[in-house]
């Protein structure tokens, strides 16, 4: 009687085992990234001339993101009008990424247009810019240093 017990006892043990193994390994892994934190980053190693940070009216007027479209957000980009400098860093409302890249590509279309015939080097920052996406997280990096800014972005995933 006592070696029934011990055996439904470790075959019980196992199929927790492996349960709890199964759950683990299937768990969706939530992504929290402090956005503010990495734009401070982002601002010491990168420089964004006259910057200015971009609030609720900036992401919907400047970077055509409708509101209720975003979880949260934080940026920097370029106060002057002689300069192309702009990143921001979104966290999507689930299922609305392809929302913000929109938003965001017209505000690269934007910035490229209006400088097309003015300021060649601008022009390049704008031209060379990029939108990354990491799941609900999506960045526009249009900078003078994109290669800085991809690994700082990458050091948060």
């Amino acid at each position: 009687m006592k070696r029934i017990g011990i055996t439904i006892g470790i075959i019980l043990i196992l199929i927790l085992s492996v349960t709890l193994i199964s759950c683990t390994t299937s768990a969706k892994k939530i992504q929290v990234v402090d956005l503010s934190q990495m734009v401070d980053s982002v601002g010491k190693n990168v420089t964004i001339t006259m910057s200015g940070d971009v609030d609720l009216e900036t992401l919907t007027e400047a970077f055509y993101i409708p509101e209720g479209s975003v979880e949260k957000f934080a940026g920097k980009y370029s106060l002057t009008r002689m300069n192309a400098d702009n990143f921001i860093a979104i966290k999507a409302v689930s299922g609305n990424t392809k929302i913000v890249e929109d938003g965001l590509q017209q505000r690269i279309d934007e910035v490229k247009d209006s400088f097309a015939n003015f300021k060649p080097e601008e022009y390049e920052k704008a031209a060379n810019a990029k939108i990354i996406t990491k799941g609900d997280y999506v960045f526009l990096v249009m900078t003078s240093d994109n290669k800085a800014v991809e690994k700082i972005i990458a050091s948060y995933f």
